[in-house]
């Protein structure tokens, strides 16, 4: 049996097929990256900013078409942003084509998209949660965001409809 295979064995029996399958997919492009790391090159300001750019292009196109992508592209992309010199801000809300969970390894939250109220524009996060055994279409606010301590965050890629 494969490294890969015996990984997916053993957190299928604490998480789903799908959650198992991004969190080895996660590892694997991070131990890939570790591997591939090179000689360090340092970019100019204006290549830093063409990379920007086309990072831009990329992330857009992955959101398009997020079925042909997966957390190893994800991955990619997050590595690629960190040559511009940008940091990734901690989110300040549920976002899309993540799952979130917390100590209780019975709830889980896969974000499907974000809306926001016609009126005052507080945000509104439509997904599934997983309680007690089951998958129920749920919408959380941005006070349920502020009283969540969540202890892990997984990239599913986007919603597939």
């Amino acid at each position: 049996m494969s490294a890969r295979a015996e990984l997916m064995q053993l957190l299928t029996q604490v998480t789903d097929t799908d959650q198992a399958r991004t969190l080895v997919d996660l590892h694997h492009a991070e131990v890939t990256a570790e591997q591939n790391a090179g000689p360090v090159h340092e970019l100019t300001p204006d290549e830093q900013q063409f990379l920007r750019f086309a990072l831009e292009l990329a992330a857009d196109q992955m959101a398009v078409h997020g079925d042909e992508f997966d957390a190893a592209d994800d991955a990619a992309l997050e590595s690629l942003r960190r040559l511009t010199g940008e940091v990734t801000p901690a989110p300040d809300f549920y976002q899309p084509g993540y799952t979130y969970s917390d100590t209780d390894p019975e709830w889980r939250f896969r974000c499907d998209s974000v809306t926001t109220h016609p009126e005052d524009g507080e945000r509104t996060a439509l997904g599934w949660r997983f309680f007690r055994g089951e998958w129920d279409a749920i919408a959380y606010g941005e006070d349920d965001w502020d009283l969540c301590k969540f202890d892990g965050r997984a990239a599913t890629g986007v919603s597939r409809g």
